[in-house]
């Protein structure tokens, strides 16, 4: 915890039961003056002032220097002792929470959806390098998924190189043996690289353009959605999953919408949620609306002292030393 003196002056004192030292400092200097008793202060070379000149020579106006001067370290070096020390903020990468992007690389993300613009896979490509920008306290890891899912990148630190990932992302060939979605084995798979990590908050970024169509009731083999929402709530992970796209285009031209119901229910079993989002805008919007969800608040700040007594020790044993040299010389007086 770090005190408000410390914020106003850009440091702390460790050892602060010196300022007793510092408090002793003007009833040390009463009793000097009660012990040295009467005496007359003059300058070198200047022992009565001539005809016609005032008796406040400069050098009488400035022969309180030298005391200031030592006074002046003497207070320094009383800082010293205190051990003054800076605090500096330390980023603390473990305070951030593990994320997992699961993004879908069937065939069906090369559509252009109503606008024509973009590719899906590019469209989130992008939105994800964005987000990804925001999250500096995070360890982020990269699934492919089409029938089977890939981990293309462990959990990192090293955001550019996931970045990197991302664009390079490439979809499955259209009607290959591995065109499909199976979102079941996806989330098996992200709870099996989450699970590697103990500690902190886990959670699934699934971002898809259709519905499962991997598993079935008559493929007992295969792991529905459902069942992978159960593994990752077991193990306390959330899951979001972002619908892109416009649905799928028919022959006749028109657009069919994407049945939701088994995705929307594992995000909410596993206590995440389901977006929708239809083009670009609509995707950043919705990575921004993860960004703000997903903002873990630090319980307490942490900090490293960096001590900086020695600048006071030199400026104040300077202080000292020059306010000595000064009293010795054009400025000395004489008991």
């Amino acid at each position: 915890m770090i005190s408000p003196f410390s914020m106003l002056f850009g440091f702390v004192f460790i050892d602060p039961i010196f300022l007793v030292l510092l408090l002793l400092l003007p009833g040390i200097f009463l009793l000097r003056r009660r012990a040295l008793g009467p005496r007359l202060t003059f300058s070198l070379g200047q022992f009565l002032p001539k005809e016609g000149q005032s008796v406040a020579t400069w050098r009488r106006r400035l022969v309180f220097i030298p005391g200031l001067l030592k006074g002046f370290g003497i207070l320094l070096l009383i800082l010293a002792l205190m051990r003054p020390a800076s605090p500096r903020a330390l980023n603390d990468k473990s305070s951030g929470i593990d994320l997992l992007l699961c993004v879908d690389v069937s065939s069906s993300m090369n559509t252009l959806d109503r606008k024509k613009e973009n590719r899906r896979i590019d469209v989130a490509s992008r939105s994800a390098i964005q987000f990804l920008k925001g999250r500096h306290r995070d360890r982020v890891g990269l699934i492919k998924f089409a029938r089977y899912p890939d981990l293309v990148c462990p959990l990192t630190f090293d955001h550019r190189a996931l970045s990197q990932r991302l664009g390079d992302l490439e979809l499955v060939d259209e009607g290959g043996p591995e065109d499909a979605t199976g979102i079941g084995t996806a989330l098996a798979k992200g709870v099996e690289v989450l699970q590697r990590n103990e500690g902190g908050a886990k959670v699934i970024l699934l971002l898809t353009d259709g519905a499962e169509n991997v598993s079935s009731a008559a493929s007992l083999q295969e792991i529905a959605p459902i069942h992978g929402a159960q593994l990752c709530e077991d193990l306390g992970i959330r899951v979001h999953i972002i619908l892109t796209g416009s649905g799928s285009l028919q022959e006749d031209g028109t657009w069919k919408s994407v049945d939701t119901s088994q995705i929307e229910l594992v995000a909410k079993k596993t206590g995440g949620r389901f977006f929708r989002a239809q083009d670009q805008a609509a995707l950043h919007g919705v990575f921004s609306r993860i960004d703000e969800l997903e903002t873990k608040e630090l319980a307490e700040e942490k900090y490293q002292m960096i001590d900086g007594f020695l600048p006071f020790l030199v400026a104040g044993f300077a202080f000292f030393v020059l306010g000595k040299i000064v009293s010795w010389s054009f400025l000395e007086v004489m008991p």
